[in-house]
């Protein structure tokens, strides 16, 4: 019986396109516009802030000065002698970025295959890809709306066709190896939370008054929130909104009013706010806002992201646009946020990094894979808020 010994030529086709892999990564993971990501991703992917996490810090902490004091002024005459007033003004709060890694491989019997048939081993090399990219998507978008409450299961996994079952066609992505919440980036609705119980985010307490986001619940409102004690890495998910539509017949009809009063809260702050809606809210602004919008919004920079379900409020300095995956899971919520304060980072290494396809050792198989190392943060507690128990 004769022996086969692998060809040099699938060694050479793995190396030549692991060499053009940048651009191929390019057209899946720089698509801002591509259709597999939500609106908001669109938007955090495109206002990612790379940084750079050095030697000194290897776990990855993003730092930033918090200011929780205000200075004092004084009336002055003619002849002065300044008097100070010493007090502790500022912090420093850090965020902890976390990382994740996405992962496809080719065995040999598939290069055997597709050596011969009229679909190349091109081809399946940008399927893999495809599927790296849909399934990094799918993740993350889940991860910036998680109200982390889902079940892990007991061989370490989150399931999103289980987490999402009421979506079309529910994503078939796991994310695997997790071990308690924290171990992803945080959501959106962590960041965006009331204080009742008390909570730390950002080593900053939600007890402090600049700290904390505000948070409007309908009137009648019993928001389901998460109240156990707050602890590091086990349960930093206190006061999270785990469920904005407990209980349906204490729903308010949403009105321009309710909105108004909301964001008035903030007041003598220059935040530019962009609001997360479900479509039925959505609808329902609409006609509470087409006939008085005083500019188009052929000017936003949400069209180029391929995001047009959009409405200004100028003279309240809002932009509302509608997101299919607060249907999903947060259908009676409106969630506020200024992208100055509320945004992606990553190290500039890791956003993403993509390891070319490489023989793995002692097996019959060539491996790709996609790494993160990022975190959703926040500098600017009062630059988020949200409404929560509305209706259309």
């Amino acid at each position: 019986m004769a022996i086969t010994i692998p060809s040099e030529a699938s060694h050479s086709w793995i190396q030549s396109y692991a060499l053009a892999l940048p651009l191929v990564a390019k057209n899946y993971f720089m698509d801002y516009t591509a259709k597999v990501l939500c609106p908001t991703q669109r938007i955090f992917l495109k206002n990612l802030q790379p940084v750079e996490f050095g030697p000194e810090d290897p776990a990855g902490r993003w730092e930033y000065p918090f200011i929780y004091e205000s200075g004092d002024g004084s009336v002055m005459k003619k002849n002065q002698t300044f008097t100070t007033r010493p007090k502790e003004l500022a912090s420093r709060g850090y965020y902890t970025a976390k990382r994740w890694y996405h992962a496809e491989s080719i065995d040999e019997f598939d290069m055997t295959t597709y050596s011969r048939g009229t679909r190349s081993l091109d081809s399946l090399a940008d399927q893999k890809m495809a599927a790296l990219h849909r399934g990094s998507s799918n993740l993350m978008k889940w991860f910036l709306f998680s109200n982390w409450s889902e079940s892990i299961s007991a061989d370490n996994k989150l399931d999103m066709e289980t987490i999402l079952a009421n979506a079309r066609i529910p994503p078939t992505t796991k994310f695997h190896d997790i071990t308690q919440h924290s171990d992803r980036i945080f959501s959106i609705p962590m960041v965006i939370r009331k204080h009742v119980t008390g909570h730390t985010f950002g080593n900053q307490s939600s007890a402090n008054a600049y700290w904390k986001p505000t948070v409007t619940d309908a009137a009648a409102l019993v928001a389901t929130r998460n109240t156990i004690a707050w602890a590091a890495n086990t349960n930093e998910q206190t006061d999270i909104v785990t469920s904005d539509h407990a209980v349906p017949a204490l729903l308010k009809q949403l009105n321009k009013q309710d909105i108004e009063t909301h964001v008035n809260i903030d007041a003598g702050y220059d935040h530019e706010w962009y609001v997360i809606t479900p479509s039925n809210l959505f609808d329902t602004l609409v006609s509470y806002l087409i006939g008085m919008t005083e500019r188009t919004v052929d000017d936003s920079p949400l069209l180029d992201l391929g995001i047009d379900a959009i409405l200004r409020w100028p003279s309240k300095r809002i932009t509302f646009y509608c997101d299919q995956m607060m249907d999903l899971l947060w259908p009676n919520t409106m969630f506020f946020y200024d992208p100055d304060c509320l945004f992606l980072i990553a190290d500039s290494a890791y956003n993403p990094r993509l390891i070319p396809w490489e023989k793995i050792g002692f097996s019959n198989e060539w491996g790709t894979a996609v790494q993160y190392w990022m975190q959703l943060v926040c500098a600017d507690r009062t630059g988020v808020s949200a409404m929560h128990g509305y209706t259309p």
